[in-house]
């Protein structure tokens, strides 16, 4: 009698393998996006990466002050 899932010997159930494809799929995606930012100019790779943490920064501030 072979089991329903190979690996529920191993404790992997299928909603564990699912989360371990759904990371190697963000991963992929993630390492595109680290190409595509490098290709940008200075002012455009400022305005996706930089900027949205400086605006959350700010926001802050002025909420304490």
């Amino acid at each position: 009698q072979v089991p329903e899932n190979p690996h529920s010997e191993y404790g992997l159930t299928e909603n564990v393998e699912r989360i371990v494809e759904n990371e190697k799929i963000n991963a992929e995606k993630t390492s595109k996006q680290k190409v595509d930012l490098q290709s940008l100019p200075t002012r455009a790779y400022l305005d996706q990466t930089v900027v949205p943490i400086l605006l959350q920064g700010l926001a802050v501030l002025a909420k304490e002050r």
